[in-house]
């Protein structure tokens, strides 16, 4: 009897792993990039599989738990089965099928049991596992009856080198004499014995330490620790002084003994990286995961990833708290112990706690998890103040200006400096130059400054302030342009600029030796000042320059748009020549620097950031005023031209670094001051073996009088950071516009770079700058994006070539006029009229410039900043930011933001704030029609409601309307072949095997041809374009269809678009009205590019001769030949009826009727 037939699976995958690629195709319509690792289809873009290795079939969606082989691939995409186990079967012989498979490749027999000689060996192998678990737990409990306590032994000397020497005796830090256990591996060496226990207090497993008789590792052995028993879910216990106190669990017993030392809570050593994987914590503690310093794409870097994540799974909240000490080292706590001692190690680990969650990595490098308390929480918004309309809001702004300058004036009151944060296009900046003019010349005792960002802005608003009757002074720095004139406001601007930086004074040192004083504009500007109250305009940039008032009374200070990244500074210098300028010092003066900088590296370089606690013994106000003292003066003797600039040019690269390190300790002095811990202001980084002193820093706003900011991004926390106590008031217009987001896509300037994305972003501006308005026109379109971005396609579309040059700001290309982001666009109003704006992804500071200005501003003032979260991998943590919508709900989006709420509003200001500001130069509050918005990125932007979310993929249009839409743009013409697509649309159709491809799909052709009714969903209004068919003159090859595009006459449209003549005739045919039923369809006209038509029309119908010489010259130029016999054989009949005819020529007017 024959066994029953089962197949077999093994053949069939392997099959379908070598036939990855047509499947791949199959399910998709395309196939991947040859030659890649991954192929990635278009219609779904976070797919991907795997098509090389022993991975190859292996697929995955990113951003979700879908994932499988090459069968799962089949099942799901394929037939369309969720449910694969259920289908097992019927996948199995489907895809056999699919792939050639006879029924004896992919069939064995089954046995209807297994032999008993493989139930003999399973119950054997079974049987051996349980004698060596068996033996190695009865040598685990001899170990544990043979060992000693610490007390005049090896390991008591190794726990000293390592700091723990004080430590009291534990039962389960023992240890163990050589050969007293001569089973255990390595059992010639003595050992520092860790043993660990279950949840039940069960010794089930040992961890020895190999030493020599001096208390040293074991030197010659392949592994200084040896791992034996069951070590899964068993750990080292050391108890707390406390209950319901954390439970910090090290990787190490070295570690965890040094946590429990410094902390005196419950501390747990998981022996190895593994033992995180089987961590059971006990219910309700706070649970602090310190593991040491893997390299993050390191197994032992994964495995702790893959823990976290399990334990995020089953609803435990983890902190990882990783020791200071260099990522890849291996180092742990007890390292960090032995060089800066307990005292240290408790305040890092306490300063370490003030934060709840620190975000760790899955093995890519990529930030994964947010934990159960993260998550539980809802995106919400900020209340805002009611949202007017343009008017209203306006009434409102005038009134808190016409108020704040009452106030200003009235000198028994005490002005409160305000920030004004208005939506853009009310008019901020008019509205208070209206109000400064009515209020310049009535009480105010001093000037007015006002800072613009920019010198054409500042000069814009002296026009104003002109045309209001009042005069203004635009003052210029002397490195800044002479308006009308190529020269710069001081002729020696590069040599000032270098004596302030040396410590010199520029008015002793340079002016007034000056060769230029006698014309030299920036002296004369302030000269010619009248000595009563002015206004003077100055850019934002001068707030840096604390005496840029040069001692002139100041009564009030307006500011126009963000100032606080002026006010921010980053230096940074090189640690060995720091340490060699203090040569330049005096010996006396030289030994505290010396000591101080030492002490200095000491405090910093371990922790990245200064431990105050390490420079409580150093005086740092007197070593930042040596240091003063000795980086300033001025130079000995007298020098002109360029001798006095290579002088200046020695000193400056003498004196920087004194200059530096004095700064350096003057913001040191300061925090010890304030009674900060940890400066973050001042830090190190290394690059190699060179190490760097970072000094982030912040200048402060002149508090001599009141400020008015006017700043539509304005934020409650920076503004309380510059001007304690001011007061913001908050005037929201409402929008008018459609603002479309793309959903799942964030658009990096790395996604942006990528050719096929670039390609795509260009088929989307064509088909943007092709829709038409309400008026009935096309759209004026404004693009943004980074400069980077923009310079590439401008490169792309071939403007480089073409223009020799580079793209410049407010360039018009690919159908739209190109801005970048950043402050050029600043009170710009000369988008107030465009119709729709395309924001392609978003300007992301790099992390170091980031976390510059966090530093810089919010760094030392009683908040520690959270850097942990910044990481080499380019992926950010996600985090569930609120977006707004149109409807007024607000939904959730996963985006990529900083976590530290200082360091997120530097982020918003600068990523989120500036993509607002370009889409508001279209003006929306005061548009009379909704304008159109596209932002091409999922990051949500505050105060842009959103009317609908669209995935990118429908976003951009189909590959027939991209054809058409480029050759809309072009030559007019698109021929219906593989050939004329690649050669009439070659950004849509690259080459014409592609083209052939798509025009073989179901549909492809279809897309271009529609029906005969109108296709209002490709053509719009204008229905469907004219349609011909063409082939070259003298030809007798097939004719090829082709559309029509342009308006036009379709003879000048051929001659533009070849350079050979042409032979055309028009597809389009009508039937006459008093034709019979079943009439004849009429022979068009064949015309010839550039001439006159080939076939004549006769005037004279009755003439038959003039009739058959028709009939023959149709029949000899056309394929068709209906017409022809039509009147031949009325001929023939001496039949008299008459017989309309349509000779249509392509142009456009009345049909010609003949007769015969």
């Amino acid at each position: 009897m024959d066994q029953p037939m089962r197949v077999n699976k093994d053949i069939i995958k392997a099959e379908a792993v070598a036939k990855a690629d047509s499947l791949f195709e199959m399910a998709f319509g395309e196939r991947g990039a040859s030659g890649a690792a991954e192929w990635r289809p278009r219609s779904k873009e976070r797919f991907a599989m795997h098509m090389h290795g022993g991975k190859r079939g292996v697929w995955q969606v990113f951003g979700s738990e879908e994932k499988g082989d090459i069968l799962d691939f089949y099942a799901r995409y394929v037939l369309k089965i969720e449910d694969t186990r259920r289908n097992f079967s019927l996948l199995l012989k489907k895809l056999a099928a699919e792939l050639g498979l006879s029924a004896g490749e992919v069939s064995r027999p089954t046995p209807r049991q297994a032999p008993p000689a493989k139930k003999a060996a399973q119950k054997a192998d079974a049987k051996a596992r349980e004698q060596r678990e068996r033996r190695k737990a009865a040598l685990v409990q001899d170990a544990l009856a043979w060992s000693e306590a610490l007390s005049g032994t090896p390991a008591e000397t190794y726990l000293d080198s390592r700091s723990l020497g004080a430590l009291s005796t534990h039962p389960h830090v023992r240890w163990l004499p050589a050969g007293a256990v001569r089973d255990l591996p390595y059992a010639n060496f003595g050992s520092l014995a860790i043993f660990v226990a279950d949840e039940t207090g069960q010794v089930t497993g040992l961890q020895r330490v190999l030493l020599d008789r001096t208390g040293q590792k074991a030197r010659g052995v392949k592994h200084q620790k040896i791992s034996t028993g069951h070590l899964k879910g068993s750990f080292l216990r050391l108890p707390g002084r406390e209950q319901n106190g954390p439970v910090y669990v090290a990787e190490g017993p070295e570690s965890a003994l040094s946590l429990w030392y410094a902390t005196g809570e419950e501390s747990w050593a998981a022996v190895s990286v593994s033992g995180f994987m089987h961590l059971s914590p006990p219910p309700g503690c706070k649970l602090v995961l310190c593991p040491d310093q893997d390299a993050k794409d390191s197994q032992a870097g994964n495995t702790f990833v893959e823990a976290v994540q399990k334990l995020r799974d089953e609803g435990h909240a983890p902190v990882i708290l990783r020791c200071p000490e260099p990522e890849g080292s291996k180092g742990d706590f007890n390292d960090t112990l032995q060089r800066l001692g307990t005292d240290y190690v408790r305040g890092f680990i306490a300063a370490g706690l003030q934060d709840s969650e620190v975000p760790v990595r899955n093995r890519a490098g990529q930030f994964v998890g947010k934990g159960p308390a993260h998550q539980a929480q809802a995106p919400t918004m900020t209340p805002t103040k009611e949202i007017l309309v343009a008017k209203e809001a306006r009434q409102d702004l005038n009134a808190v200006l016409a108020e704040f300058f009452e106030n200003a004036k009235d000198p028994e009151t005490q002005a409160q400096s305000l920030l004004i944060k208005a939506s853009h296009g009310l008019g901020k900046s008019h509205a208070t130059l209206t109000e400064l003019a009515k209020h310049a010349q009535t009480g105010l005792k001093g000037d007015i400054v006002f800072y613009a960002p920019t010198y054409k802005l500042a000069e814009e608003h002296k026009e104003t302030l002109e045309q209001l009757g009042v005069t203004a002074f635009v003052m210029r720095g002397r490195n800044a342009p002479q308006p009308g004139s190529g020269r710069m406001t001081c002729d020696q601007a590069d040599l000032a600029l270098k004596i302030a930086g040396a410590g010199g004074n520029v008015q002793n040192q340079l002016c007034q030796t000056c060769p230029f004083r006698g014309d030299c504009a920036y002296m004369k500007q302030w000269r010619d000042l009248p000595a009563g109250s002015v206004i003077r305009l100055h850019v934002t940039k001068v707030l840096a320059r604390p005496k840029h008032d040069r001692g002139r009374t100041v009564a009030l200070r307006i500011i126009d748009e963000s100032f606080f990244g002026a006010l921010a500074e980053r230096d940074v210098k090189n640690w060995n020549q720091l340490q060699r300028s203090l040569q330049a010092l005096p010996k006396s003066k030289r030994d505290p620097v010396e000591a101080a900088l030492q002490a200095l590296g000491v405090a910093g370089r371990s922790l990245r950031e200064v431990d105050m606690a390490a420079l409580e013994h150093v005086d740092l106000a007197a070593i930042a005023k040596t240091l003063e003292r000795f980086s300033q003066g001025q130079l000995r003797g007298r020098a002109f031209g360029s001798d006095l600039a290579a002088r200046w040019e020695r000193e400056l690269r003498k004196r920087a670094p004194l200059r530096f390190l004095a700064l350096v300790f003057r913001a040191l002095a300061d925090c010890c001051a304030r009674g900060v811990k940890i400066s973050q202001r001042v830090h190190f980084s290394a690059q190699g073996p060179d190490w760097k002193l970072h000094l982030d820093r912040s200048h402060e706003l002149p508090r001599d009088a009141p400020i008015l900011m006017l700043d539509a991004d304005g934020s409650e926390r920076i503004l309380q950071r510059f001007v304690p106590g001011a007061k913001l008031v908050s005037i929201e217009a409402k929008r008018n516009a459609e603002v479309i987001q793309v959903k799942n896509r964030v658009f990096g300037k790395g996604t942006l770079q990528r050719e096929r994305v670039q390609k795509e972003i260009g088929a989307l501006l064509r088909s943007e700058c092709l829709r038409t308005t309400c008026s009935g026109e096309r759209p004026k379109v404004l693009a943004v994006a980074s400069k980077g971005i923009v310079e590439q396609l401008w490169k792309q579309s071939g403007g480089a070539e073409t223009n020799g040059r580079e793209v410049a700001w407010g360039e018009t290309f690919l159908g739209a006029e190109w801005i970048w982001f950043g402050p050029g666009g600043l009170g710009v109003n000369r988008f107030r009229d465009y119709d729709t704006v395309i924001v392609l992804g978003r300007e992301e500071l790099p992390d170091s410039e980031l976390e510059g200005k966090a530093r810089a501003i919010f760094a030392d003032r009683g908040h520690l900043l959270d850097f942990a979260d910044n990481a080499v991998s380019q992926k950010r943590p996600q985090d569930d930011l609120p977006c707004e919508m149109a409807d007024g709900s607000v939904c959730a989006v996963p985006a990529p933001a900083r976590r530290d709420p200082f360091v997120r509003e530097i982020q918003m200001q600068h990523r989120e704030f500036n993509s607002r500001q370009c889409i508001e130069r279209l003006r929306l509050v005061n548009a009379v029609t909704p304008k159109r918005v596209v932002i091409v990125s999922k990051l949500p932007i505050p105060g842009m409601p959103v009317t609908r979310h669209v995935a990118w993929e429908e976003l951009l249009p189909s590959r027939a309307d991209q054809a058409i839409n480029e050759v809309r743009l072009g030559k007019g013409l698109l021929r219906v072949t593989a050939k004329g697509l690649a050669e009439d649309a070659p950004l849509t159709f690259e080459t014409a095997k592609a083209a052939e491809i798509w025009l073989s799909r179901d549909g492809g052709r279809t897309a271009l041809i529609p029906p005969q009714t109108v296709n209002t969903k490709i053509w719009g209004e204008r229905g469907n374009p004219r349609r011909i068919k063409l082939r070259k003159a003298g030809s007798k090859g097939r004719w090829s269809t082709a559309l029509v595009l342009r308006d036009g006459d379709i003879d000048c449209l051929l001659k533009e678009a070849f350079n050979e003549p042409m032979l055309w005739e028009p597809l389009e045919t009508r039937f006459d009205a008093c034709a019979p039923s079943g009439g004849i369809s009429p022979e068009p006209e064949v015309r010839a590019s550039g001439g006159e038509a080939e076939s004549s029309n006769t005037p004279d119908a009755a003439d038959g001769g003039a009739v058959c010489e028709l009939h023959r010259r149709i029949v000899r130029m056309s394929p068709r030949s209906q017409i022809a016999r039509a009147v031949v054989s009325l001929g023939s009949r001496g039949q008299t009826r008459t017989l309309h005819v349509v000779l249509i020529s392509g142009a456009r007017g009345p049909p010609e009727q003949h007769q015969a």
